[in-house]
């Protein structure tokens, strides 16, 4: 089932794990398929979805690709805020790989 069918559909079955899963990647897939807006779209979603659960290693990890999407579409001042407020408020988001984007994380598998 693709991504974006599996938000709603999970959503309406009332697992809220699985919808934000489901839009965290459906956002990563916007961007690879360079749609940056709207993976900026899910991506910022997710990461308040995950911050509001209380789910810190999963926000790094959404805010990690919502940086690189940023960054992607040219918005660097936008990219360096969330990169910034990330790193005091979340200890996870300082060890994610790649995050500060001198090194190119492996493409997600």
């Amino acid at each position: 089932m693709p991504a974006n069918a599996s938000i709603p559909l999970s959503t309406e079955h009332g697992d809220r794990w699985a919808a934000m899963e489901a839009r965290y990647w459906e956002g990563v897939f916007q961007r690879a398929a360079e749609r940056l807006e709207r993976s900026r779209e899910l991506l910022e979603t997710v990461v308040a979805e995950y911050r509001e659960a209380r789910y810190s290693w999963f926000e790094a990890i959404a805010a990690a690709d919502l940086v690189r999407t940023l960054r992607e579409s040219g918005d660097q001042p936008q990219a360096e805020a969330v990169d910034e407020e990330l790193s005091e408020h979340n200890a996870h988001y300082r060890r994610v790989h790649g995050r500060d984007g001198a090194t190119v994380p492996p493409e997600h598998e």
